[in-house]
């Protein structure tokens, strides 16, 4: 499987709560030892974010991913933008799934457990 490790933000102007997000969103990628690249609109309302910035044509070029904090409006113009770079582009317009995404984190499983849940997961019958 292919790693992610230059992940883009893309955030939606306007709103304190996707702000707050896009802080949240950053800090949880950089602890993760990943390199993160705010569109250079987000950018500019973030100051003192010591990342580097790009524009939202040029996030397809240098980013393995995309990540769109914003509404569907956000989510289609960061689609069409980045279409011809065929690279993953994930968004939602509910901030609190971002946060809930960490909690994952907090899940433990033995091999024997992750294997079931693999198995299920690619379609084996539920015992």
């Amino acid at each position: 499987m292919e790693q992610f490790r230059n992940i883009g933000i893309i955030g939606r102007l306007g709103s304190s709560q996707v702000l707050d997000t896009v802080r949240r969103l950053k800090r949880f990628l950089l602890d993760r030892h990943l390199h993160v690249i705010l569109e250079d609109t987000i950018a500019e309302v973030l100051p003192g974010h010591g990342l580097q910035t790009s524009s939202r044509k040029m996030l397809g070029e240098v980013c393995d991913m995309v990540i769109v904090v914003g509404g569907d409006g956000s989510m289609l113009g960061a689609a069409r933008a980045l279409a011809r770079h065929k690279i993953p582009v994930l968004g939602t317009n509910d901030p609190a799934r971002i946060a809930r995404m960490q909690d994952a984190l907090r899940v433990t499983l033995d091999r024997q457990t992750w294997s079931e849940l693999y198995s299920l997961a690619n379609g084996a019958d539920v015992p």
